[in-house]
């Protein structure tokens, strides 16, 4: 996911988006009273935006285009309004109406070029020579109503995210600490009649029968597992430079005790932007590091006091070294690191989505099995792993399985509608489905092939493509991001 905020930030400094913001504040602050001034530059803020979009999908490839959506949904759900107001700085995360703006222009690939920006622009400072060419008239109805419009213009200026982060939830152990679910790009653990979860305030714990919420974390925080009683995260203290309370961490949920494990102050080889993933597990750390000299797998041996040292003998290591997979050279799936610790298995993926195949690499010599006619939501449950064929259905092949033992556990034609999932449990895979209309719902399919819908979630739809909007779920509860309202929502599947 990072590598789409760098994209985002570099297609702005293409377009020169960097110059903008400071005309557009200048001409407000000459032009304060003119609500047609208001309007002018909330559209050309949001032309930049939209247009900025579309060059990062041109960059990433069409079957990227979900993908980036859902990250600017993560990023919506850190996002700080106030500071957005203050800031002349360009705009990734957004909230309400200019968020749903985006996804729906994502979704239908309508583009926003260089010159429609420009004009956008062009126009604001055509209505500012008017501005100032002509004298101001006594306040009438009709201006009075002009400026109610662009007081609703004014507050639909969109929001900018505070920080560039992005929670993830690589493990929900259930009672019965049998599931360890893939990257759900979600940030809720339901964890023995909890839900966890991150937003921009912390991180937060919700007795699920009681409906009291704890905070347990009070600084911006990446929530990445939990495990054997301890939860891992990362704590984004972050401003312009790295800060000394940066860093990962784990709390003991018991006592709450936290642990500093890696301070990321600017002496480590690597920072928070170099961090694809991170995983916690026992007396050891893993993080799977991008964009750096050490890029690839790195592992660290805590001690019970917190103290992590780098090892190159650890139980990851050993069994990554048994496949034969290199996350540098190779495409693993998401959530390879709990994938390849609970159940030795790693599944590579040869292609570009839309198709391409995957090898299931096996740790203890098992024969290595082959998935052709693969289209895409390649995505490891508890069960097996999840993917998704040209016909649009969905299979499993299980973890114990050999070649020809996967089975479809949704089917397309029977359904009707192409599932789009991204989180699990140990009963199933959690979705939604994409119409052609802008309805849109959310649903679970169980491992045995029974789907059941959860809810209708039509207002987060932008005609037919939902974005998961960090959709987990986990002990027959579910939880998801309502990016309109700008929300954590948790509710019971039953």
């Amino acid at each position: 996911m990072r590598r789409h905020a760098v994209l985002h930030e570099y297609c702005h400094f293409r377009q020169g988006d960097s110059i903008w913001p400071a005309v557009r504040y200048a001409v407000l602050a000459l032009n304060w009273f003119n609500p047609l001034v208001w309007i002018g530059c909330t559209l050309a803020a949001r032309d930049s935006e939209l247009s900025c979009d579309e060059a990062v999908i041109s960059l990433l490839g069409e079957a990227h285009r979900q993908e980036y959506g859902e990250t600017l949904i993560q990023m919506a759900r850190r996002a700080n309004g106030m500071m957005a107001k203050l800031t002349m700085s360009t705009q990734m995360g957004e909230r309400g109406k200019s968020m749903k703006e985006r996804i729906r222009s994502i979704a239908q690939g309508t583009s926003r070029s260089i010159p429609a920006v420009a004009l956008s622009v062009a126009l604001v400072l055509a209505i500012t020579g008017c501005a100032l060419t002509e004298p101001v008239s006594a306040a009438s109805k009709e201006s009075s109503a002009a400026s109610g419009e662009a007081s609703e213009a004014a507050a639909s200026v969109s929001t900018e995210a505070s920080t560039v982060a992005e929670t993830q939830a690589h493990e929900s152990e259930a009672d019965t600490a049998e599931y360890y679910p893939g990257d759900a790009g979600g940030s809720v653990l339901f964890v023995n009649g909890r839900a966890y979860f991150a937003d921009g305030s912390g991180i937060h714990a919700m007795d699920l029968a009681a409906g009291t919420q704890t905070d347990l974390v009070k600084e911006e925080s990446w929530l990445s597992n939990i495990n054997s009683g301890w939860m891992y995260y990362y704590k984004d203290t972050w401003t312009d430079e790295p800060k000394a309370d940066s860093g990962i961490y784990r709390m003991n949920l018991d006592t709450q005790e936290e642990q500093k494990l890696l301070a990321d102050d600017g002496t480590l080889s690597w920072n928070r932007w170099n961090i694809e993933s991170f995983y916690g597990e026992d007396s050891y750390l893993y993080l799977n590091l991008i964009n750096t000299d050490t890029n690839g797998l790195v592992s660290y041996q805590i001690s019970e006091d917190g103290t992590a040292t780098q090892t190159e003998d650890s139980p990851l290591q050993q069994l990554l070294n048994q496949t034969g997979a290199d996350p540098v050279q190779n495409s693993l799936i998401s959530g390879w690191i709990p994938t390849l610790l609970h159940y030795h298995k790693v599944a590579r993926i040869n292609g570009n989505p839309g198709d391409c195949s995957v090898e299931v690499l096996d740790a203890d010599g098992a024969e290595t099995i082959t998935l052709d006619d693969v289209f895409g939501n390649i995505y490891p449950t508890c069960k097996g792993l999840a993917y998704q064929t040209k016909d649009y259905n969905v299979h499993l092949l299980p973890w114990d399985g050999s070649s020809g033992q996967d089975k479809v556990i949704f089917d397309y034609a029977k359904e009707g509608f192409i599932f789009n999932y991204g989180a699990s449990d140990a009963v199933g895979i959690y979705g939604s489905d994409a119409s052609e209309d802008s309805s849109a719902h959310f649903y679970r399919v169980s491992y045995d092939g029974t789907v059941l819908q959860l809810q209708d979630v039509s207002d987060l739809a932008s005609n037919g493509l939902l974005v998961q909007a960090g959709l987990c779920g986990g002990n027959d509860w579910y939880g998801y991001y309502d990016y309109v309202k700008g929300e954590q929502v948790i509710t019971s599947v039953k």
